[in-house]
């Protein structure tokens, strides 16, 4: 029998976290048959491997993949390629799961038989101390498809690891959902194309995830020439984002996300004093001027946020970066 949920866990040089990661996935409680663990060994050069082989010995329904390391996006593909489950829960290796949370919403995609279900995360320090929770707009426990769930977010965050996934919505055979290799923040990518093939989907508000803010992570340890690559990756997806807005006539919806990336975009470059981000600036700055927005949808902050960035990309970087 196929288990109810594959849990993809990309892993590379995570030694000092594995285990707590694998502690919350078996707090879960479910039955063996349920669920397995997919650890990808992404080329460690630590005690990681040692780690994870050790628990495949213990625990029958935890594999273990090891491979040359090739990046996260590839420790992913490698891993769906391994999963047998119904769903696909991406957690990285750093992170862990909230004990007992992944029932419920689990039961709901089955029940409902789901492509999506987006379920909620906080954002804890090292000391386990909470900072934040996840934000999500839109009806709960109510049936939309992935446009319709984009329309309502006022801010996307494209965290891959905030959903289950049906895995034959990624692995199907006319169009499988790969992760491309070499990119950084690949979900920024790979998220909203999933949820625009995304037929039927909920939210729910039950707090899963639990995201681990700690400075070796690659949001926190960025090189310049990484930055950069994202950053352009950004733009393509932006470039593709009005492609797709040409292509399905859908102007409220994408505009909504363009101005999400287009923000993005400028947001990352505030955070660093790169040598050629007047140059980016100049490149966004037409695309934003022309793009119409929807202003009942935003709240007085944002209006004012868009109004600044028509006037002058630069004068709002400025402000985001020096205030």
């Amino acid at each position: 029998m196929k288990p109810n949920i594959s849990i993809i866990i990309p892993a590379y040089n995570v030694a000092a976290y594995l285990d707590a990661c694998l502690e919350s996935v078996l707090a879960q409680e479910f039955l063996n048959e349920q669920y397995e663990v997919i650890v990808v060994d992404d080329g460690s050069t630590d005690d990681t491997s040692i780690i994870a082989d050790s628990w495949s010995k213990r625990m029958p329904n935890i594999k273990v993949v090891h491979q040359p390391n090739q990046g996260l996006s590839m420790a992913r593909n490698n891993g769906l390629q391994q999963a047998q489950g119904q769903y696909v829960l991406f957690l990285d290796a750093d992170d862990t799961l909230r004990p007992r949370s992944l029932t419920r919403p689990l039961s709901l995609a089955m029940r409902n038989e789901l492509d999506v279900l987006r379920f909620q995360y906080g954002v804890y320090d090292e000391s386990g101390k909470k900072k934040q929770a996840s934000r999500t707009w839109g009806p709960r426990e109510t049936v939309l498809d992935g446009k319709e769930y984009l329309s309502y977010q006022k801010v996307f965050r494209a965290y891959v690891w905030t959903y289950l996934i049906r895995r034959t919505l990624i692995m199907n055979e006319v169009c499988p959902l790969w992760f491309e290799k070499g990119v950084y923040y690949e979900d920024v990518r790979w998220t909203p194309i999933m949820l625009w093939y995304t037929q039927r989907m909920m939210i729910c508000d039950e707090e899963v995830y639990q995201y681990k803010l700690r400075d070796g992570s690659i949001t926190h340890v960025q090189t310049l020439e990484q930055a950069q690559i994202n950053i352009e990756h950004q733009f393509q997806t932006l470039e593709r984002l009005q492609q797709l807005k040409k292509e399905y006539n859908s102007w409220t919806l994408f505009n909504r996300q363009i101005w999400n990336m287009c923000e993005s975009i400028i947001t990352t470059i505030a955070k660093r004093d790169y040598a050629n981000r007047y140059n980016y600036l100049k490149r966004l700055e037409p695309m934003m001027q022309t793009t119409p927005y929807d202003a009942h949808l935003f709240g007085c902050v944002d209006r004012m946020k868009i109004g600044i960035i028509r006037l002058s990309a630069i004068l709002y970087c400025r402000l985001r970066h020096y205030c």
